[in-house]
């Protein structure tokens, strides 16, 4: 098995994901990675060095067009109604 990890995240959040995609070489496609895009995955969640959390994928695929405008505006409002209660 090939080892393979991606590193996820969105700035200005310092929050890392490695997400391991071992199980996942031998399906994905050339070029269906590139940096900057959005993705999906599933996977097992397991604690990771630090703060850090490492997600074993074995589902992982493009998010598509995403409206950032829109996606930070959703995650905004979320966090302010946890914060209520």
């Amino acid at each position: 098995m090939i080892n393979a990890q991606l590193s996820l995240s969105h700035p200005p959040s310092s929050v890392l994901i490695k997400t391991d995609i071992s199980l996942l070489t031998s399906s994905l496609s050339m070029g269906a990675l590139r940096d900057g895009e959005w993705v999906n995955a599933i996977g097992d969640t397991q604690e990771g060095e630090g703060e850090g959390v490492l997600v074993m994928a074995i589902a992982l695929w493009s998010a598509g067009g995403i409206n950032l405008g829109k996606y930070e505006k959703g995650v905004k409002g979320r966090l302010e109604a946890d914060s209520l209660g």
